[in-house]
């Protein structure tokens, strides 16, 4: 966690919650999110969508995923 704050910038530029998701099966899991204090919501930029897409790629995701769920 110490690793991945420093990368985020906790807490200097980014906060941190713990929020509830679920998958697709209706299941619940506790997920540690970053976020950032008065930044308005809105589609992430390019540069942020070719982080998540090249990190799916390397977590193995199937490209079907990966098209409709992070390049839509």
């Amino acid at each position: 966690m110490k690793k991945l704050d420093r990368y985020e910038g906790y807490p200097n530029v980014y906060q941190r919650k713990i929020v509830m998701v679920k998958d697709d099966d209706g299941n619940e899991y506790e997920a540690w999110v970053y976020y950032r204090e008065g930044e308005k919501e809105g589609i992430p930029s390019r540069e942020y969508r070719k982080t998540i897409f090249e990190g799916a790629k390397e977590c193995g995701l199937p490209e079907d995923y990966i098209k409709e769920s992070i390049l839509k």
